[in-house]
């Protein structure tokens, strides 16, 4: 079982981070073996609040 922290999320989703292709990749693989990968809930409210306000910081 693979659990996924904030970090490794963001980085996944966010292309103009450093290490987005890494992220990524090992993300969709684990996801797509379906050998458990695990995203709690508060990770997914912390990755969207951090997503949510990078992207919401760069329109000012």
């Amino acid at each position: 079982m693979v659990f996924f922290d904030t970090s490794v999320l963001v980085t996944a989703v966010v292309t103009e981070l450093p290490n987005h292709d890494r992220a990524h990749d090992c993300l969709v693989k684990h996801i797509q073996n379906q050998d458990g990968a695990c995203i709690s809930n508060h990770v997914l409210a912390e990755a969207y609040a951090k997503s949510h306000c990078s992207s919401s910081q760069k329109k000012d």
